[in-house]
């Protein structure tokens, strides 16, 4: 096998794995739903004050809010998965970050764990930025 074939090979196999892991490490998640708790740490006004309770909803690899995207039209989008457990005991770190046609932006970071789930969530509209935690249970 000449050089140029061995090179190409070896591309295309760095190519692959990180989209076949990355596949696997969104299984973890995909066809799952939390119910929310959240708790605002700084911002507030308008409707933002008045978000509370909520469901996170993953399906084909994408993350949406259910009342956020409801209530302030936030899409669902992909959100980015990693395993800092084993497959035995995953523990699964995301990030997922979208904007609405008014200009919103938000940001959800957080960890999901067996049953549970925790992290923070930045939305940032027209009156400000708003900051939260929150916590959650997997939704049977």
């Amino acid at each position: 096998m000449s050089g140029a074939n061995k090179f190409i090979i070896s591309l295309l196999l760095i190519c692959a794995t990180p989209n076949s892991i990355i596949a696997q490490v969104s299984t973890y998640l995909d066809g799952k739903s939390y119910a929310i708790v959240l708790t605002m740490l700084s911002g507030g006004g308008g409707s933002s004050s008045t978000w509370v309770k909520d469901s996170f909803i993953f399906k084909s690899g994408k993350m949406y809010s259910s009342e956020i995207k409801k209530r302030e039209g936030f899409k669902a989008a992909a959100y980015a998965p990693s395993n800092n457990g084993t497959n035995q005991n995953p523990i699964i770190k995301f990030a997922y970050e979208t904007f609405n046609k008014y200009g919103s932006n938000l940001k959800i970071q957080g960890v999901a764990q067996g049953n549970f789930i925790e992290g923070t969530a930045q939305w940032t509209n027209k009156a400000g930025e708003n900051l939260y935690t929150f916590t959650g249970t997997l939704m049977e």
